[in-house]
């Protein structure tokens, strides 16, 4: 009798906790209403916008307190137990565990790429990759210029009498290009989505223990800036890959000093440096100092001669890597040192001395990343805990390195998938926070109190679910408001039933409208000879007439088709060969659009 109104009593508290919950989550919706309904811009370079700070206080606010209830009634549940449980079912075969992580996490970047972004970038970069994909796969790093070279002219591309290229090292399109020769190039990216979680938990398993490692697994499977950066076509999954590739590499090589793994860690890094240079270089600065620390830590110190031949082993990796990110720059610009970036920005923005771009930049990240790691209140609270038994300094070292990259190149910009600038840090953070788990836990465990892995696996699982149900829709509104207002022109094309067509578009996405970062159209491939080739309009008060001269000229076996994005809604029409424009007919002159503009 007493057992069964003790039961009765406590899922009563439960739930009355869960209503608070609720109670905590509606507050923060409420205060939505006041703030533009969290209707985040994607629009600020040099700093966060107010309303991407207002919705950060409020959630910290709001969510913590929900979170907090929320792990009040989990606890007096039974829930807990049963998932602790399921966590040590699972660490009785913890690679296999890993596995199927992995493919649970492949399976989410298509789906959030087919249902979340429609296929549609969420930058411009995308688009600049992927056609340096297509480019390599025609055996060149250059194209050729094709007729009427300002028209091709792109965000990031430059176009000039001596070639046709991109702004970005060929790294990542590289990548890109062996999926695009298999006709499968938007699987690259999730891919390696799932390559990353599976040496995140082979790293964890030498740094910690198979539990820890998997622990770190299921929160990146669980963190909405790991899923959604692996649904784009962005490079900072590459880049992140082969720092954990050399990661591994190197770990491998403190436990037993091969050149074979020097060879790979080299190999690795270098190609991470042709991916993106400057968070390359740090890395392969980080692991030459710390390996060398933990090699000389080691017993039997490895003697000189060994010390060398590890070194020279890397040598041709990190060379390659290097060597070939100077060749391109000759090949495009005759310059080694030229970068394309360089030749369309004049300055990398490196070696700030304003203080205050150097305060935005990393304090951008580190707030940013501190509820977009896992979707947390407070998603940086363990990593503090966290005590590397060895090769410490290698782990946090690289961490670092990438924090320190916000202050040698400070860069605020854009957070559509979370702080992408330190997206590496990524898999290292949830190592971290594994660890500061079982650290803190253990603290707690010292005390006289019952329950404390319950309480552990509740405040996780509720800050997770607070996470899903407050923070995610938030940020998944703004992606899906930006892939619909970019997707508008293919839907006007489809409904034109326009199968192969020359499309004049200066902008897909007016900037003023702040829904993304993907303003500018595709690139076309550098064959031309693709279904939808987008061009830009040519300008003057002649334009129109000067378009149907381009398009009679150069693609006259092609449906043409003018598009713009106006503060007044979308303009679209159709060129007719019988019909050519007058000479006073402007691009204001264009019909409105059959369907509504989407507007915030």
């Amino acid at each position: 009798m007493d057992t069964a109104r003790t039961g009765r009593s406590s899922w009563l508290y439960a739930t009355s906790y869960v209503a608070g919950s609720l109670l905590c989550g509606l507050a923060f919706v409420a205060t939505g209403g006041a703030h533009h309904g969290f209707d985040l811009p994607q629009s600020a370079v040099s700093n966060i916008d107010e309303r991407e700070l207002a919705f950060f206080g409020w959630y910290a606010l709001w969510g913590s307190l929900s979170t907090l209830c929320l792990t009040r009634a989990l606890v007096l549940t039974r829930l807990p137990e049963a998932l602790l449980a399921a966590f040590a079912r699972a660490t009785r075969s913890p690679a296999r565990s890993a596995g199927f992580a992995a493919a649970l996490m492949l399976c989410a970047a298509l789906l959030a790429r087919a249902y979340v972004l429609h296929e549609q970038p969420v930058t411009d970069d995308e688009s600049t990759y992927a056609f340096e994909a297509q480019t390599l796969l025609h055996g060149r790093v250059l194209n050729p210029a094709p007729p009427d070279a300002a028209l091709y002219w792109n965000q990031f591309i430059v176009v000039r009498e001596h070639g046709w290229y991109g702004q970005y090292p060929v790294g990542h399109p590289l990548l890109l290009a062996a999926g695009e020769a298999l006709h499968l190039r938007r699987l690259v990216v999730p891919l390696i989505g799932a390559l990353t979680l599976l040496l995140s938990f082979a790293i964890g398993r030498r740094f910690f223990d198979a539990q820890r490692g998997l622990l770190a697994v299921l929160l990146l499977l669980a963190s909405p800036q790991f899923v959604l950066t692996h649904a784009t076509q962005l490079s900072q999954p590459s880049s992140t890959l082969c720092m954990l590739a050399g990661l591994w590499a190197v770990l491998h090589l403190v436990d037993e000093p091969r050149a074979r793994w020097s060879a790979l860690a080299g190999v690795a890094f270098g190609l991470g440096v042709l991916v993106r240079p400057m968070p390359g270089v740090l890395f392969v600065g980080v692991a030459l100092l710390a390996g060398s620390v933990a090699l000389w830590r080691r017993q039997p110190r490895p003697t000189l001669a060994l010390s060398t031949r590890l070194l020279l082993s890397a040598a041709p990796g990190l060379a390659l890597g290097a060597g070939s990110l100077l060749w391109v720059n000759h090949a495009q610009s005759g310059a080694v040192a030229t970068t394309g970036y360089l030749t369309l920005h004049g300055s990398y923005g490196a070696f700030s001395t304003n203080g205050q771009a150097i305060a935005n930049s990393l304090g951008a990240a580190l707030l940013r990343q501190s509820f977009w790691l896992f979707g947390w209140p407070c998603s940086l609270v363990f990593v503090p805990f966290a005590r590397p038994r060895q090769n410490a300094w290698l782990l946090w070292g690289l961490v670092l390195a990438d924090y320190a990259y916000r202050i040698l190149v400070p860069k605020t910009v854009f957070a559509t998938t979370g702080p992408i600038y330190v997206f590496e840090a990524v898999p290292l953070l949830a190592l971290l926070t594994a660890d500061g788990v079982r650290n803190a836990l253990r603290r707690v465990e010292q005390a006289p109190r019952t329950r404390v892995r319950a309480q552990f696996a509740s405040a996780m699982l509720a800050a997770s679910v607070v996470g899903l149900l407050c923070f995610l829709p938030v940020q998944l509104r703004v992606l899906v408001t930006g892939s619909a207002t970019r997707e508008r022109v293919y839907q006007l094309l489809a409904r034109a039933g326009a199968k192969r067509a020359l499309v004049f578009a200066n902008e897909l996405v007016l900037a003023q409208r702040a829904v993304t970062w993907a303003y500018w159209p595709p690139n076309p491939s550098p064959s031309l000879d693709e279904e939808l080739i987008f061009v830009r309009l040519p300008p003057g008060a002649h334009g129109l007439l000067a378009a149907y001269g381009f398009w009679q000229h150069h693609y006259p076996d092609r449906r043409a088709f003018l598009y713009r994005d106006t503060l007044g809604g979308v303009r679209f029409a159709e060129l007719t060969a019988d019909q050519p424009p007058s000479q006073s007919a402007t691009s204001d002159d264009l019909p409105a659009a059959p369907t509504p503009a989407t507007t915030r």
